[in-house]
């Protein structure tokens, strides 16, 4: 079964949850409390580093806490922003019906004085999990109606009304394209904060992790979805190049899921002696100092190359032009990223933002 599929066959049931969601939605006498939420993925997140560290200065006085995906949770604690960190595994919400029963339970006790749902690309599960959760006022995004927000285009006029319906704000968002960095910050602009300015994200340095003594680069040639994948084959092309230029090791990072991308990587390298396989092996926290002191990365659209932007390490990425200019390249007010695109600049860069077939 497809993702879409997925995503249609739980369309109704999940408008039957926003109907018994609206219990939640009771005022908080007792609490202060602000509760940010991103539940986006690990890159999306790591972008999104740069602003939120502002809602600790937005509200000085009150405790702010974050509700993220797991996959995040690690990065959320080092990053120092948040008073405290709760999370979930948005897939298994999603298709887990005893995991999602359990959650649902947890998000209720979560009860705040304000809820930030802060992602413009909304989905239909953020919005499910901000209607459970009891507060006095909920803020949200004008949501992204781009081909792109598959969540929110499978929606029918009347459901997307009920979504919004959830958020007593609704913070207006450019139609133009935005770099996701100027994207957080039009956000935090609705939210009162006339100062910011974007920037590249940082990430801090983690002390007492080892990292190959060698003089090494790393490759990310997975990624969440093929569309954003890099032939196979130009990986190896490029990678036995560097080989036969440089005395380096070549590391090949990802998931575990990703393995087999690595075995069939170390068929075709001609030089795969110099091929050491960590798909799988580091955590988050120990994958930020080996992208750190890495000669350069070499990345799909998809965590690693934020990675080394955060870590201020040069990477490149080959781009696609379906989503180009939203994530990659990086724009900021101040602050220029070590991380190049590139693409094929054809005529049709951007469609997922255009009515183009």
């Amino acid at each position: 079964m497809t993702i879409i599929h997925k995503i249609r066959k739980l369309c109704s049931f999940f408008t039957h949850q926003i109907l018994f969601n609206k219990i939640a939605n009771l005022k908080c006498k007792d609490s202060d409390r602000i509760l940010v939420i991103k539940l986006d993925a690990i890159g999306d997140f790591i972008i999104w580093l740069d602003s939120a560290k502002e809602y600790k200065k937005l509200y000085q006085t009150q405790e702010v806490n974050l509700l993220c995906s797991d996959a995040c949770k690690e990065l959320a604690c080092i990053s120092g922003y948040f008073d405290k960190v709760y999370s979930l595994d948005p897939e298994k919400f999603m298709f887990n019906q005893e995991y999602r029963k359990l959650k649902q339970e947890e998000l209720i006790t979560l009860k705040c004085s304000v809820l930030i749902q802060t992602a413009f690309s909304r989905t239909q599960l953020m919005d499910i999990i901000a209607a459970r959760i009891p507060a006095n006022k909920k803020i949200g995004f004008v949501a992204d109606e781009s081909k792109s927000n598959i969540s929110r285009k499978l929606e029918t006029p009347k459901r997307k009304k009920m979504l919004d319906g959830i958020y007593d704000q609704l913070i207006p968002a450019s139609k133009k394209q935005l770099m996701e960095l100027n994207r957080n910050k039009e956000f935090l602009l609705g939210l009162g904060d006339r100062e910011f300015r974007s920037s590249i994200p940082k990430l801090p340095r983690i002390e007492l992790v080892y990292t190959p003594k060698e003089d090494y680069f790393l490759v990310f040639p997975g990624a969440s979805s093929n569309l954003k994948m890099w032939d196979i084959k130009n990986y190896s092309i490029v990678i036995d190049y560097v080989l036969e230029k440089r005395d380096w090791t070549c590391l090949i990072c990802g998931g575990q899921k990703e393995k087999n991308i690595y075995l069939k990587l170390e068929k075709l390298v001609k030089h795969n002696h110099k091929l050491k396989d960590y798909t799988g092996k580091t955590s988050l926290v120990e994958l930020i100092e080996y992208v750190r002191n890495a000669k350069f990365v070499l990345s799909n659209d998809t965590s690693g190359i934020h990675f080394a932007a955060a870590t201020n390490t040069p990477g490149i990425c080959p781009f696609g032009e379906y989503n180009y200019g939203r994530f990659l390249p990086y724009i900021s007010d101040n602050g220029v990223s070590k991380v190049r695109v590139v693409s094929a600049n054809m005529k049709c860069r951007n469609c997922s933002q255009r009515k183009m077939n």
